[in-house]
């Protein structure tokens, strides 16, 4: 078992975020840390922001080194020297990957009401899908929005 620490990040943007960060340990130590906010509906203009890092927290041959290839895209390599090393970045892959995913699965579920006919829909939605289906009573009819005095108005 491994305690996961929840941390505050700002980017440059100005975008706040929780984090995850945990410890992998075994001959050498790497922290991961990663957070997100899940899908935004966009690009880099309008959509989500995610981060993440491997640190070296003890012993870790690592090498890490940034490019910018011939099209001007910039990226990352990394080198690692050591048996321990691919263990332990495998691992805080794995994790950095978890948190992501399940960062990215906003979903919950709401009702929804015609205006017109009263009829009420369960509407269910998890990162970019959604469903939308009729609510029926025992009968298989469908369900209508009964007004009551301190129901919300439409």
């Amino acid at each position: 078992m491994y305690e996961i620490k929840e941390n505050s990040r700002t980017l440059k943007d100005g975008t706040e975020l929780t984090t995850y960060a945990r410890d992998v340990v075994s001959c050498n130590i790497l922290e991961a840390e990663a957070g997100t906010t899940g899908y935004q509906g966009g690009d880099t203009g309008h959509g989500g922001r995610t981060y993440f890092r491997i640190e070296d927290a003890g012993s870790t041959d690592m090498e890490v080194h940034s490019y910018v290839n011939k099209y001007g895209c910039p990226g990352f390599e990394v080198v690692l020297g050591g048996d321990c090393e691919l263990e332990t970045v495998i691992r805080a892959l794995k994790f950095i990957t978890k948190v992501l995913e399940e960062g990215c699965l906003l979903g919950g579920s709401e009702i929804w009401v015609d205006t017109q006919t009263g009829v009420q829909y369960l509407l269910h939605y998890n990162g970019n899908a959604a469903g939308l289906t009729v609510l029926v009573d025992a009968e298989g009819k469908p369900l209508l929005y009964r007004r009551t005095p301190d129901a919300p108005e439409f």
